[in-house]
């Protein structure tokens, strides 16, 4: 069985925190794909979340 976590970024969860509370994946959409940069945000949000995992 695999958890997936909805709700990471636009409506105010953390990257990277669903899956150190044991989610196997978080899916970010609207803080993606509402930005002005989709791509940057992409690359953000993915360093935010190896560095919350990390931690």
């Amino acid at each position: 069985m695999k958890i997936i976590c909805c709700g990471i970024g636009a409506q105010g969860g953390k990257p990277g925190k669903a899956i150190q509370a044991g989610a196997d994946f978080e899916i970010i959409g609207r803080a993606i794909y509402l930005s002005r940069n989709p791509r940057a945000a992409a690359k953000r949000l993915s360093e935010e979340t190896r560095r919350t995992i990390r931690s």
